[in-house]
């Protein structure tokens, strides 16, 4: 689950990326200018609902390591 949280904050800012980059040179092919847009890279990236569920997935899988680790300790007290 960890992986999945990972894959999905990293996989997504690499997304939005190529998305400007792309939007970036279509812009500059159709308009037949040199490099008429570099403010487009420096945009902010708008990410919250894939960062949102990305940091849910590493928190749960935190907790569930967590109470994997309290369940393992109490079994062997008792």
């Amino acid at each position: 689950m960890r992986r999945l949280g990972w894959f999905i904050i990293i996989g997504s800012t690499i997304a939005a990326v190529v998305h400007l980059i792309a939007i970036d040179t279509l812009l500059t092919v159709m308009t037949k200018i040199t490099n008429p847009f570099p403010n487009l890279i420096l945009v902010p990236l708008h990410l919250p609902i894939p960062i949102l569920t990305g940091a849910a997935l590493l928190t749960f899988a935190r907790i569930v390591t967590a109470g994997a680790a309290m369940d393992a300790e109490i079994q062997a007290t008792i």
